[in-house]
């Protein structure tokens, strides 16, 4: 017996004839999509965070921080968004005019120019001249973070390695 995912994959092959498609669809209920693990656990009210830089297929954090929301029960999102650097001022300016976007974490090669675009820096973002983390304030400014030492120092006590 073929599967679902592909039965709807070999329709590209039925040259315009799309009755396998409702045949699929009459046996096929929102709940069972739902109910799936192929299939996240968030809703149209979702909180939207994003992960952007130039490329970024290669960012492992939208899967790490799915399993959390979805682990924690939180109605959230992360997903990976490639912007050139022409465009990330205009694209992060944009994407915080929407309600549900919370926040967006900044890979390579967007740390530093970031940093020049938020309305506010913290101090470490500020002296390192990069972010890695922004977002929206109650009365709508940016503001940038940089985490990215204290992982470092977080991950150097975990295993115990002196630094100074």
């Amino acid at each position: 017996m073929i599967d679902l995912f592909s039965e709807i994959t070999l329709l590209k092959f039925t040259a315009g004839d799309y009755s396998p498609l409702r045949n699929i669809a009459n046996r096929t209920t929102n709940e069972h999509f739902m109910t799936t693990s192929a299939f996240p656990s968030f809703s149209g009210a979702a909180d939207v965070y994003m992960i952007v830089g130039h490329p970024v297929a290669q960012v492992q954090a939208p899967r790490v921080f799915n399993a959390v929301f979805a682990r924690a029960g939180l109605n959230a999102v992360m997903v990976p968004v490639c912007i050139a650097p022409e465009h990330l001022n205009a694209f992060v300016r944009t994407a915080f005019l929407a309600p549900n976007v919370r926040g967006i974490s900044v890979t390579i090669p967007h740390k530093a120019a970031l940093a020049d675009a938020v309305d506010h820096c913290s101090p470490t973002a500020r002296s390192a001249g990069a972010v890695n983390a922004v977002r929206r304030d109650t009365d709508g400014q940016l503001r940038g973070e940089l985490f990215d030492g204290q992982g470092l120092r977080s991950a150097l006590d975990h295993f115990a390695l002196a630094y100074t």
